[in-house]
């Protein structure tokens, strides 16, 4: 995995991202960051998303947004709300961010992943 250091503009005071190079479904995902003591990407702030976006390449990645199905509200991964601070595209279950934006998808399809974790990175 490779680590976003804070010249990079993508560490926050409280998380450091890492970024996966291989694809998994958002459950393998979630459980490949939890192996690293993480989750998949939990953001504090739009400014956070917006920081992270120019490093991303033309991939997209799984971050830690999900609900249960499309009647449900949008939960992140640690079981927060999620307060509607930025649009999530598409129609489906699992989030994911691209260099444009955040959509979402099918939680079965399998693409690269971001994880987050919480305040020393090294």
């Amino acid at each position: 995995m490779k680590l976003y250091v804070q010249k990079a503009g993508t560490k926050s005071a409280n998380n450091c991202f890492f970024q996966s190079e291989y694809e998994k479904t958002w459950i393998d995902g979630q459980a490949n960051c939890i192996a690293y003591r993480g989750s998949l990407a939990i953001f504090n702030s739009k400014n956070e998303v917006e920081s992270l976006m120019p490093y991303l390449g033309p991939s997209s990645y799984w971050i830690g947004l999900k609900k249960l199905n499309a009647s449900t509200p949008w939960m992140w991964a640690n079981e927060d709300a999620f307060n509607n601070w930025f649009k999530i595209e598409g129609n489906g279950t699992c989030a994911f961010m691209f260099k444009k934006g955040i959509s979402s998808t099918s939680c079965d399809d399998a693409i690269k992943y971001i994880c987050s974790r919480e305040a020393l990175c090294l």
